[in-house]
């Protein structure tokens, strides 16, 4: 399985989590979000400085399911 198919099942298994994680303020707020991104980053530089990443973005939809993921690449200074 890869790492989007993977993702993408983490906001669902959260909001369906027993009630003792419901203390948590991670579920709580996807519970109120209206998507999530994973994400993962890098910099790296002496003098002139590049960042840059890669990840997935899902979008809450209207009745509280989340979108098939979507594949994002950054590159910047």
């Amino acid at each position: 399985m890869s790492i989007r198919t993977a993702a993408s099942y983490v906001p669902e298994m959260l909001l369906d989590a027993p009630k003792e994680m419901m203390q948590y303020d991670a579920v709580k707020q996807i519970k109120e979000c209206v998507g999530v991104a994973f994400l993962r980053m890098f910099r790296a530089g002496c003098i002139v400085t590049v960042r840059g990443g890669e990840g997935i973005v899902l979008k809450k939809k209207t009745d509280g399911s989340f979108s098939a993921p979507v594949a994002v690449n950054m590159l910047g200074p």
